[in-house]
């Protein structure tokens, strides 16, 4: 079992966290600059200050993450699913083409 992000099926909750936390971008509001950062193994939720001219770190909090469970068995098994029935589309159109020259 894997752990989804987006369409993606990551093996370890380490990737996962680092596809989905890494990709967010920091967020300014105000004076309050807010941005997600791996500390240590750990990724954090920061915010800073910067009122006075510099980044002034105000509050770290341990980011939680729980994503979906993905298997890239099932989607190898569905994508096979998907193959064989366009390939049986094809063989009944040109199965009825052959039938239609035929009369």
């Amino acid at each position: 079992m894997g752990y989804a992000v987006g369409v993606a099926c990551y093996e370890s909750q380490s990737e996962a966290e680092a596809v989905y936390f890494g990709g967010v971008p920091p967020a300014v509001s105000g004076s309050t600059v807010t941005q997600y950062q791996l500390d240590g193994g750990v990724w954090k939720l920061n915010r800073y200050d910067s009122a006075s001219g510099s980044m002034v770190l105000q509050s770290s909090t341990t980011a939680v993450s729980s994503f979906p469970d993905c298997s890239n068995l099932d989607r190898t098994l569905d994508g096979m699913a998907l193959g064989w029935l366009v390939a049986a589309v094809m063989f009944a159109a040109f199965a009825a083409k052959l039938v239609r020259r035929a009369l």
